[in-house]
């Protein structure tokens, strides 16, 4: 039993130790930003750590996986980010294309149709 106790202690001391140094990662700046965002401007989380990281940075760092690539060799965690990037692109590029054909049924002036063209020609450019 005693054996439990100390184990136990143990492992409570080993966590304390990793909250205490995440405490110190974050920043009460961040964590002001991030209610503001959540609570006055209303967007929901998945939203703030896509489009609003940058806002609340220290929140929303993943620092275990940032250790465990500082570990790995960076050109494994630049291929597992060119990975994240090409996948995203394609989606998005997916994404574009429905809306250009829903956006050209609906259209009935040849000059929106033209500019409709347009606009999605320099996107598709701009993806690629």
């Amino acid at each position: 039993m005693n054996s439990y106790i100390l184990f136990c202690k143990k492992r409570t001391k080993e966590r304390s130790v990793k909250v205490s140094v995440l405490l110190n990662k974050i920043k009460k700046e961040d964590i002001m930003r991030f209610l503001e965002l959540h609570h006055v401007e209303k967007f929901d989380v998945p939203f703030i750590a896509m489009y609003r990281k940058e806002q609340c940075l220290s929140l929303l760092d993943d620092f275990e996986q940032n250790e465990v690539e500082n570990e790995d060799n960076d050109d494994v965690g630049q291929a597992r980010q060119l990975k994240w990037h090409k996948k995203r692109k394609s989606v998005l590029q997916m994404q574009q294309k429905k809306i250009y054909d829903e956006e050209c049924l609906k259209i009935d002036n040849s000059e929106k149709y033209t500019l409709n063209k347009q606009l999605f020609e320099s996107i598709s450019k701009s993806l690629n």
